[in-house]
């Protein structure tokens, strides 16, 4: 069945959005990939913040730089790596795969100490966005990050209040 690309596109958005509507998957998101994933780019943030003008590193950002570039190469290898083991459409695949080369030419570009700072960190950020959008894609049906109703092993759902089955059965009992 072919799909045209922006049919692939807008599925890819809705799976994306999909995932904010489960709280798992958005503390996944939050916590989990941009705090700690990004911790090297918050510390050197950090660092950046914390240094005056009379300090000899001050408006070196080669630090801040060399954290950016290797943060969103990390998120796009592992949701396009999620996406080609784990999605059956070939379509996501290619688009998964596709996105991975373009960010490698963006981190090849990025870590180029010719190209200045400001273009470098448009460039770094663009991508980073990208990979983030990437893996939410890639994890935006996952049923790891959604939250699941209560089940039984046999017999179907499960009302959580709903008293025990047999529960009455020895009210009667005189001994």
């Amino acid at each position: 069945m072919e799909r045209p690309i922006s049919v692939v596109i807008q599925e890819l958005h809705r799976r994306a959005r999909n995932g904010f509507r489960h709280a798992p998957f958005t503390l996944a998101f939050l916590f989990g990939l941009v705090f700690a994933g990004g911790f090297g780019v918050w510390l050197e943030v950090w660092n950046l913040m914390l240094t005056s003008a009379s300090d000899p590193a001050f408006g070196n950002l080669a630090p801040l730089r060399t954290a950016l570039s290797t943060y969103f190469p990390a998120v796009i290898g592992a949701a396009a790596m999620q996406m080609t083991f784990e999605d059956d459409q070939k379509a996501n695949r290619g688009i998964a795969i596709g996105l991975t080369i373009l960010l490698l030419v963006a981190f090849l570009m990025m870590t180029d100490r010719r190209l200045s700072d400001c273009a470098a960190f448009a460039l770094g950020i663009a991508s980073t966005l990208v990979s983030l959008w990437t893996w939410c894609a890639a994890n935006g049906n996952a049923l790891t990050f959604q939250e699941q109703p209560l089940t039984a092993p046999v017999g179907g759902d499960v009302e959580p209040n709903a008293p025990i089955a047999g529960s009455d059965a020895l009210d009667g009992l005189k001994y």
